[in-house]
């Protein structure tokens, strides 16, 4: 297993989208359907940037089983710092993928997130796309007896792939709370059930190609406003560590 890559104080694992999704099917085909839960955290900029505010959500990080860059920024900041990533893993290509091996291997998959029409409307469509699969699902909504519910389902099911559609940190922070329960492979999918639901469209392929997913997005809801002005940031700061790092290359001040 190759050492993970350090972007900006969080660490990353360098592997490529099959390699991602190999990982993980190898965990749950040799699964026994016992805790604990293994987790899986798709960051990008924000989510770094997330990390270097708040201790909880580095050490959620820290602690998972993997953790895949989701975002081209990342990609380059690794790049920069002279540390490669290999290629953005995008959590909704990872859940994809995994999906296809879902009903290769009839496997048991919960939702947790998103509003209970779109669960619901994502839930149908689901089964339409991925027959032989067990599915089992719960809305974002919950109160504390919501959850209490919510978490007997999910030791009665014992699924083998939990997908936790809350957004970042809430949906690393729920999985790392509750990494007890009787689940192969939690991750966190951040607004896929939405998507999936046919609620929100995500970005044509040409856009993600280009790498512009994230400004098809903003495009789309310019309420993401707020949350995107992390990227400057996260640009600045990477920027900055590579040139510290370049004038600090042996010889550099030689003449």
């Amino acid at each position: 297993m190759s050492e993970r890559v350090e972007v900006l104080d969080v660490w990353f694992d360098p592997v490529t989208l099959e390699e991602a999704a190999s990982r993980v099917t190898g965990w749950l085909d040799g699964w026994n359907g016992r805790p604990p839960v293994r987790q899986v955290v798709t960051a990008n900029p924000e989510v770094v940037m997330q990390a270097r505010r708040d201790p909880r959500v580095a050490e959620v990080i820290r602690r998972a089983d993997l953790v895949v860059a989701d975002g081209i920024g990342v990609v380059v900041a690794a790049s920069w710092l002279g540390t490669p990533l290999p290629e953005r893993v995008a959590g909704a290509d990872l859940s994809e993928a995994l999906l296809a091996e879902a009903t290769k291997r009839n496997w048991r998959v919960y939702l947790l997130g998103a509003s209970p029409a779109s669960l619901g409307g994502a839930l149908a469509e689901l089964r339409r796309r991925y027959p032989g699969v067990e599915w089992g699902g719960w809305h974002g909504y919950f109160d504390a007896e919501g959850e209490r519910e919510i978490l007997r389902e999910i030791e009665r099911m014992r699924p083998h792939l939990l997908l936790v559609g809350m957004g970042a940190p809430r949906q690393d922070l729920w999985i790392a709370a509750h990494r007890h329960l009787p689940a192969g492979v939690a991750i966190g999918v951040g607004g896929m059930i939405d998507v999936w639901s046919g609620t929100v469209k995500r970005a044509p392929e040409v856009w993600r190609n280009l790498h512009l997913e994230w400004l098809y997005r903003l495009c789309r809801q310019p309420s993401r406003l707020p949350r995107q002005l992390a990227l400057p940031r996260f640009a600045a700061l990477a920027a900055a560590r590579a040139l510290v790092r370049m004038l600090k290359k042996p010889g550099r001040n030689r003449h």
